[in-house]
């Protein structure tokens, strides 16, 4: 070895090319079964592990951010539904001159889908699903990220549970639809709507009650939030959230993006409430608006 070798190699032993740091965001796909059963529901989703003080972004990521995104590539014959969104949690950046609310996850989060399996799948196979999925990871600088995954399950006339208890932490945290609870729990919503004019936004007052249940430990008690879903053709405003004894009220004015086209009809929204054990809830219910 030449005299320069061996002092290149002796300064690589002192000072060794460090190893390439992980991502603060690692993204795994996983399944709630072992196997696919023909005829059965098999749930499929992408784990999100997030280092300490990074998040991410939910469905509507708020007045910053972008949202997670999850492309799921099914095998033939299968088909899936929409995609399940944990409640999020809400970020609140004050630094600014402008008050700054965004919405999503830190830590872990699960997104999945429940995927259908034909029938005529014939055990003894295998289906292969693949998932392209992004995100923008944040904490005092925001990194896109991006991955591609693929799992291979065998097509079985049985299968065990697989990842129970994180399927289970995650479905508990999705909001409930308001309308199709049982009536002993049902949340309503009586909406006056002001219409957008040419000049002025439009305004919404919604008066949100659910069953006075005689002091239910899940009963609304408090930290209500006013999480609605990400619309791109509206700007929504000056929002003010009022609890009561039994009833929550919500008012926001909105006006369209593109003042030339029509308004959405309606508004999906989530409202996120803790109960008298500071376990939190979500409950999902659709506001009409008025168009112009």
């Amino acid at each position: 070895m030449t005299p320069l070798l061996l002092i290149l190699a002796s300064l690589v032993a002192i000072n060794p090319v460090p190893a390439k740091a992980p991502a603060p965001v690692q993204a795994t796909l996983v399944a709630d079964r072992s196997a696919a059963v023909p005829g059965q529901t098999l749930r499929v989703g992408v784990r999100y592990d997030l280092e300490p003080g990074w998040h991410i972004y939910w469905v509507n990521p708020g007045d910053a951010g972008l949202a997670t995104r999850v492309q799921l590539m099914l095998p033939q014959g299968l088909t899936a539904g929409p995609l399940h969104w944990p409640l999020p949690r809400q970020f609140v950046d004050t630094s600014g001159d402008v008050r700054i609310v965004s919405f999503g996850y830190t830590h872990q989060v699960l997104l999945w889908s429940d995927v259908q399996v034909p029938q005529d799948l014939k055990p003894g196979a295998q289906v292969t699903f693949k998932v392209h999925t992004d995100w923008l990871m944040c904490k005092e600088k925001c990194i896109p990220g991006q991955v591609d995954l693929k799992l291979s399950l065998p097509v079985a006339d049985a299968a065990q549970s697989a990842h129970a208890e994180l399927f289970k932490t995650w479905q508990e945290r999705v909001p409930l639809d308001g309308p199709s609870l049982p009536s002993q729990n049902r949340w309503a919503a009586a909406v006056q709507n002001t219409p957008p004019q040419r000049e002025t936004p439009g305004r919404v007052h919604a008066e949100i009650t659910w069953p006075a249940a005689g002091g239910t430990q899940t009963q609304p008690r408090t930290d209500f939030e006013f999480l609605p879903m990400a619309d791109p053709s509206l700007l929504l405003s000056n929002t003010k959230v009022t609890p009561g004894p039994h009833h929550v009220v919500i008012e926001f004015t909105y006006q369209g993006v593109d003042p030339t086209k029509a308004l959405p009809a309606s508004l999906p929204v989530v409202i996120a409430y803790r109960d008298a054990r500071h376990i939190r809830h979500g409950v999902a219910l659709v506001l009409p608006l008025a168009s112009r």
